[in-house]
């Protein structure tokens, strides 16, 4: 089967299962148990309401009690597994933003070795700004 209702009783006690088998609620199970090749139909646990229709809410997989340690051990390592490929990611996308940002520094020193600094451009330009004022005032005053 593709699932299993493993609905919460209301007396507190687990849900009913098939004989042998177990509920096993861990957000990597069902890849796991892919990976190891086991049996696992999802855990119908519910029914949530979506966009106006209810939709079944799944939490887990059932198996046989006999895979359920070595399955929570392959959810584990698949979980470390996939934390690794984050922090990869976050660790190449950082170094990426270096490089711009060390581009970005290398293209401004070459700039201002060949055409000097920031500051002797920003005098050329107050000096052309007050000669362009001191034109204005002649003409006004004319």
């Amino acid at each position: 089967p593709h699932s299993v209702d493993c609905f919460p009783r209301t007396d507190g006690l687990p849900p009913f299962l098939p004989p042998g088998s177990c509920h096993v609620r861990h957000p990597h199970a069902f890849q796991a148990a892919r990976r190891l090749g086991i049996d696992a139909p999802k855990a119908i646990v519910g029914f949530e309401r979506t966009e106006g229709r209810f939709v079944p809410k799944h939490d887990g997989v059932v198996i046989c009690e006999a895979f359920s340690e070595s399955l929570l051990l392959a959810a584990e390592a698949l979980m470390e597994e996939k934390r690794r490929e984050q922090q990869d990611a976050l660790v190449k996308k950082a170094r990426g933003l270096w490089q711009v940002l060390l581009t970005a520094l290398r293209t401004k020193e070459t700039l201002e070795q060949r055409w000097g600094t920031g500051e002797a451009t920003a005098a050329v330009l107050a000096a052309a700004n007050s000669k362009k004022q001191e034109k204005k005032l002649v003409a006004e005053e004319e």
